[in-house]
């Protein structure tokens, strides 16, 4: 029964950062009215409030007909699975909601960056706060693996930046390097390598299938959060694992 708990629990936190999220986009108070339309800002009403139904009973904005990107099923479904993944690999509960709330910040990210191409530094910064006061509670990790893994990790972020410079302006945004940040800080700094490989490797195919198929031109806008976030979700549940099988 506590895996069924974990997974209701993912998909109703989803489902609030749904309707929560789009006063993230702007200097808009979280706790302000919601809305889900991007465009016109209309407010939420009814039946768009129910989790992942909502969405696909009205997937269009009521007041200006644009259709609404469906962060409605990337939110909740995600933060459900999310959760149960983090309560198989911890085993244990709190361990498991406190790995499911950073993964579902990630989530959160992805959404941002690929409806408005934002990160905002209210989730990013966030994040850091909280990793750095509860990230040496997850699996493995101490307050010692936190702060220098944060370390590594903006010093990584300088270097990325460096290296993005011939690429374009951009090619790598202060966004990016604050989300690599929090990565840092969350994971400590072996599974922040095995995060940034995952995420840089994923880009960087992804990148390579656009171009070779004339979808991007060279130095085009690719969103690089929902990369990160895959490198920082996978680093999470299994950095340690992969780290230890490369190392044999």
């Amino acid at each position: 029964m506590a895996i069924v708990a974990v997974i209701l629990a993912g998909a109703v936190a989803g489902w609030a950062v749904d309707l929560l999220l789009s006063n993230a986009y702007r200097a808009n108070p979280l706790l302000g009215a919601p809305s889900r339309c991007p465009d016109c800002r209309a407010r939420a009403r009814g039946v768009e409030f129910l989790p992942l139904i909502g969405g696909f009973v009205r997937p269009r904005c009521p007041a200006c007909s644009s259709r609404l990107w469906p962060r409605f099923v990337l939110l909740a479904a995600g933060g459900a699975a999310s959760f149960a993944a983090c309560y198989l690999e911890f085993d244990d509960v709190a361990q498991a909601l406190l790995g499911g709330v950073f993964c579902l910040a990630f989530l959160a990210l992805t959404a941002t960056d690929m409806e408005q191409r934002l990160l905002p530094d209210r989730i990013v910064l966030s994040g850091v706060i909280l990793a750095i006061c509860t990230a040496w509670l997850l699996p493995g990790m101490t307050m010692t693996d936190v702060l220098l893994g944060g370390a590594i990790a903006i010093g990584l972020a300088v270097g990325l930046l460096i290296l993005s410079l011939p690429f374009g302006s951009g090619a790598l945004g202060m966004g990016d390097l604050k989300v690599i940040a929090l990565m840092g800080f969350l994971l400590g700094p072996r599974s922040l390598i095995v995060a940034v490989f995952i995420a840089t490797l994923s880009a960087g195919l992804f990148a390579a299938v656009l171009l070779a198929g004339r979808r991007r031109r060279f130095g085009d806008y690719i969103a690089h959060g929902p990369f990160l976030a895959l490198g920082a979700i996978a680093g999470l549940l299994w950095g340690s694992e992969l780290w230890d099988w490369y190392s044999e």
